[in-house]
């Protein structure tokens, strides 16, 4: 994930003082990588587009293309996707997966 850096803080006499301290900043939402694995979550590109195929997929994502363009960009939610993978984990402790109560 990205990291931000906040560089500032007010000390008691109210000057700045330099503060190194790293923020995880966490994307709205993802590509799917061109090759190898996704770089958040491992998953592979074909698998990331299973994920958001189909009439009623898992994993919500948005189709950019303007009027002139031949081809969209396909962004993948990434919210939308942690929450899946994490269905995961809640439901292996009773044995069923998030893809059989689907």
């Amino acid at each position: 994930m990205n990291r931000s850096t906040v560089t500032t803080k007010f000390g008691a006499n109210d000057e700045p003082q330099l503060v190194d301290q790293s923020i995880a900043v966490r994307p709205t939402y993802i590509r799917a990588p061109r090759t190898g694995n996704c770089p958040h979550t491992g998953l592979s590109r074909s698998k990331l587009y299973e994920l958001i195929s189909g009439d009623n997929p898992p994993v919500r994502s948005i189709s950019l293309k303007r009027g002139d363009q031949q081809r969209a960009t396909r962004l993948i939610n990434f919210g939308s996707l942690l929450e899946y993978l994490a269905s995961f984990e809640e439901s292996s402790t009773n044995g069923n997966h998030a893809e059989d109560n689907q």
